[in-house]
């Protein structure tokens, strides 16, 4: 429990925002939904090459990550989006993967620490 609770901050979120872990359930639950569907999107901007909306998603992904504490995966974001920004696509398939796994094992270690303390997401 201890390396989930030095890789994302959970206790730390929940006394900064004065809420119960319980009351993040919902919250986490919430924003692994809304990054599954993030992925997808980015998968199909990735193949359209839609450079455009994917950084927009990778944005919108970095944000949500950062205020969840989720930092995997905005270092992640914020290197791709700043290449993006600079108009480098040259390896987005890689950063599209790399998002993706992140997000899971991000989603599984997450999932494991509520669990550990008596909650599901």
């Amino acid at each position: 429990m201890g390396n989930i609770a030095s890789k994302y901050d959970i206790k730390g979120l929940s006394e900064g925002l004065e809420v119960d872990l319980a009351d993040l359930v919902g919250l986490f639950s919430s924003y692994f939904e809304e990054m599954k569907n993030e992925v997808s999107e980015l998968k199909g901007l990735l193949d359209r090459k839609d450079w455009y909306m994917l950084e927009r998603v990778v944005h919108n992904i970095k944000g949500v990550s950062a205020n969840l504490y989720i930092n995997d995966v905005f270092h992640e974001t914020e290197k791709f989006d700043r290449l993006l920004k600079n108009n480098d696509t040259s390896d987005a398939d890689k950063h599209v993967e790399m998002i993706d796994r992140m997000i899971s094992s991000a989603e599984e270690s997450i999932g494991l620490f509520f669990k550990e303390n008596g909650l599901e997401i």
